[in-house]
């Protein structure tokens, strides 16, 4: 068991919010005037949201395959915790709507064209290949590091 499994945060003595564990891995960014924090057990079982903090179209999206560098000495032995990116969704004044590729656990589709897309916001196949969405730039902290810069921040996860 390595850090990132750990509930107790080495060397921070603040307070922990609660509403979800210190080491749980978010996709953390603001945009739209919000700052969020998109829980990674939800990502990796939805694996990209749309959504629209303060009215900007964005898409959170996961895949598997990274390993934790905090979980083992060894990396090879490290748990997955996979790669996350964060986009605003739209292109030539259209907002896209995305979904997992049921054929390729790397890609996404958009619904309006059926490109093919991938972890960097970059359509690889269909009409809109060679499109590039707008990156949002983001950040893979544990909840507690996010939580303790952002108290703020919006916990996003899996609805009930």
């Amino acid at each position: 068991m390595g850090y990132d499994t750990d509930d107790t945060p080495f060397l921070f003595d603040g307070v922990v919010d609660r509403r979800a564990a210190a080491t749980q891995r978010v996709a953390a960014f603001e945009v739209g005037g919000e700052s969020l924090a998109y829980d990674f057990g939800y990502l990796a079982a939805a694996r990209g949201v749309d959504a629209a903090p303060g009215g900007v179209p964005v898409v959170v999206v996961w895949t598997p395959g990274a390993t934790s560098a905090l979980d083992a000495q060894d990396l090879t032995e490290s748990r997955a915790v996979g790669s996350t990116g964060v986009f605003e969704r739209t292109t030539d004044g259209r907002v896209l709507t995305f979904a997992p590729n049921p054929r390729d656990a790397q890609t996404f589709l958009d619904r309006e064209t059926g490109s093919t897309w991938n972890i960097f916001g970059k359509a690889v196949a269909g009409p809109l290949a060679g499109t590039a969405l707008t990156p949002i730039v983001h950040a893979t902290p544990f909840w507690f590091a996010w939580s303790a810069f952002e108290p703020d921040a919006t916990f996003v996860t899996a609805p009930d």
